[in-house]
């Protein structure tokens, strides 16, 4: 038995896609420096991570993107005018982007939830829709019942009406005594019970 790795080779792929993903929007927003507004495509590599890895891929690239997020951003706009507030900014970035990753994954999670659910009830379904017509199938048809042994004819062979439910309505039997059985069971023990000597 081989152990399971933290990361299966689906969430590798997500997390290399994601930070492909980074790396070329990375690029086109060092190229636009502070022209041209390419902020929000930086949700695309954590949303890819998210969607396709999960949790962890996402994380990952999440931190990373805001690495390179606020790298870009120290280098396109060397002074804030409130010195502090560049710092608030790439926080706020950190927490953008793992709010944004994480609220991607519970979404993909509940998608897949949703849709296994689904295959569930169908399957369930298809064996309602087998077992009523397994009943209907003997529906209006006769059974033969030997008079003596209360055995049931199924095809060539004579069996028990226990196993006659068990065989063809999958029925789990269980035994017990009716009301009539115990009444005629306690009258016979009463019967032959020897008197009690006088």
């Amino acid at each position: 038995m081989t152990p399971q790795t933290t990361f299966p080779s689906k969430a590798f792929v997500a997390l290399a896609a994601g930070l492909a993903a980074l790396a070329a929007i990375a690029l086109i927003d060092y190229q636009a420096s502070n022209e041209l507004v390419v902020d929000q495509f930086f949700l695309i590599p954590v949303a890819v991570a998210a969607w396709f890895g999960g949790k962890w891929p996402c994380w990952i690239v999440a931190v990373t993107t805001a690495v390179v997020w606020a790298a870009i951003d120290h280098i396109n706009m060397p002074v804030y005018v409130h010195p502090d507030h560049r710092y608030w900014n790439w926080g706020l970035i950190l927490i953008r982007f793992f709010v944004a990753g994480t609220v991607v994954t519970l979404l993909r999670e509940a998608l897949l939830a949703s849709k296994k659910n689904l295959a569930e009830k169908e399957s369930a379904l298809r064996n309602l829709q087998e077992s009523t017509a397994e009943i209907r199938a003997y529906e209006g048809q006769f059974q033969t019942i030997c008079t003596w042994t209360n055995q049931i004819k199924d095809g060539d062979e004579w069996v028990s009406f226990p196993v006659f439910l068990s065989r063809h309505l999958h029925s789990r039997i269980t035994h017990g005594i009716s009301p009539a059985g115990a009444a005629k069971l306690g009258a016979g023990l009463k019967h032959d019970a020897p008197s009690a000597a006088t």
